[in-house]
């Protein structure tokens, strides 16, 4: 089953993405090579006569067959929402870990980054590290905060808070809560009210500070939900087992 990445609307509906596949990203990558290739194969020979005439003109030519791929990454996904070529025919894109379309900041980095991927050779610490990240990040994506997702969002129909209506479908991960307390409640809950009403450094550090320490203590399994889901979960739940709501 493909790894989610959730994003909390302003208008609180969660919009998942499905992280990208290792093999789709390994067929995108093979569609910009062959791209590559064959557009530096074209300038070499649209510039071949004048290899006679201009001083240089070779060795500046051999320099641009290096910083080419690097501006063909930077400037693709920067202007055209996170995709190149290759990610367009894969049906994947890079977007910040917000979100949010990519930066000209983040796809400049991110690219320039290929290098250490690239190490020793043929992706080989690009590949590791995707492996082992559960975000399937390679070294340039953790630098900058981005994510490589199927290009198409999907929009989960539940729509965090109020709390006394229905049935929360992540109920099931969150456990009994029998040792819940009323006070971790009405914390929780005072958290879902106000979260979308927070800027963004302010609900990082309330899921940090409050969230990741109760579900420490409470045992919850680990997830790749939002947050905010979960809180909502509990505190639906929990409300209703305790007849509060």
């Amino acid at each position: 089953m493909p790894e989610l990445s959730a994003v909390l609307t302003p208008d609180k509906t969660i919009v998942t993405r499905e992280i990208a596949l290792l093999q789709t990203r390994f067929w995108a990558q093979l569609v910009d090579a062959i791209c590559i290739f064959g557009l530096i194969m074209i300038i070499y020979t649209a510039s071949a006569f004048i290899f006679s005439f201009v001083p240089f003109a070779e060795a500046g030519l051999v320099v641009f067959s290096v910083a080419f791929p690097f501006l063909y990454f930077i400037v693709l996904e920067g202007a055209w929402s996170g995709q190149t070529i290759g990610k367009r025919v894969a049906g994947i894109q890079v977007i910040m870990g917000d979100g949010t379309p990519i930066t000209w900041r983040a796809a400049i980095f991110r690219n320039l980054l290929r290098l250490a991927d690239f190490l020793p050779f043929l992706y080989g610490v690009g590949v590791i590290a995707s492996f082992l990240n559960p975000h399937g990040k390679r070294l340039g994506d953790i630098a900058v905060d981005t994510l490589v997702v199927t290009r198409v969002p999907l929009r989960l129909t539940f729509h965090p808070a109020p709390h006394r209506f229905g049935v929360h479908p992540l109920e099931d991960e969150v456990g009994h809560l029998r040792g819940v307390t009323l006070d971790e409640y009405y914390t929780l809950k005072r958290l879902c009210d106000r979260y979308t009403m927070l800027p963004p450094e302010t609900q990082t550090h309330l899921v940090e500070t409050v969230w990741v320490p109760f579900a420490k203590r409470h045992r919850l399994p680990e997830s790749t939900y939002h947050p905010i889901l979960r809180m909502e979960a509990v505190v639906m739940k929990y409300g209703r087992q305790r007849e509060l709501i």
